[in-house]
């Protein structure tokens, strides 16, 4: 009896060996995809869900260097300018002309406090685009101005932002409001 039970889990076991496997399905999204249902979920402030989107689309296409600049301005929102400055060079590495990652990076490096003469130079060749985003680069410039005690170039960035903003039509953050506190950090007193 012994020898027929062993037989019988023997080739039980056996025919368990041959049962599909359970795999990890594959997603069924594009880069594409999952960038547009970023840029949705960003915005609605769905920012978590956002960052999901993009990282799925960034690591299904890491050459698109829209994907790292919509995660670098996740980063920047939220405060974390050391991540969002990584995310800006992961764009400029794959678009090294993309006005929106040179504009932003040197956000990121005002907030920080560093490479401030790097900082006017991506500006300034985001600048050299001449592009939709002229008024927020122009503004980045006046930033950068100002944070280097430069007051009369600031002021007439600043002029020029406005005036380059209301020509386009977009509204520039003050940045002694809150949402201005938010993109371009705390004024220092």
């Amino acid at each position: 009896m012994r020898l027929r039970e062993s037989l019988w889990l023997c080739g039980a076991l056996c025919a368990c060996a041959h049962l599909p496997q359970l795999r990890e399905a594959a997603d069924p999204l594009t880069a594409e995809e999952h960038y547009r249902l970023g840029a949705a979920y960003d915005a609605q402030g769905l920012l978590d869900d956002a960052a999901r989107q993009y990282r799925a689309a960034a690591a299904l296409n890491p050459a698109d260097p829209e994907t790292w600049v919509a995660l670098g301005n996740i980063a920047f929102g939220r405060g974390e300018l050391s991540r969002a400055e990584d995310d800006y060079l992961r764009a400029l590495k794959t678009a090294p002309a993309n006005a929106g990652a040179q504009n932003n990076l040197a956000m990121a490096y005002l907030g920080q406090g560093k490479k401030l003469e790097e900082a006017e130079r991506l500006a300034r060749a985001a600048l050299s685009q001449d592009g939709p985003l002229q008024p927020y680069i122009l503004d980045t410039l006046a930033r950068i101005y100002e944070r280097e005690r430069r007051f009369p170039e600031a002021r007439a960035a600043a002029v020029e932002a406005a005036a380059a903003a209301t020509a386009r039509g977009v509204t520039l953050l003050a940045p002694d409001t809150k949402e201005g506190q938010a993109r371009y950090g705390r004024p220092e007193p």
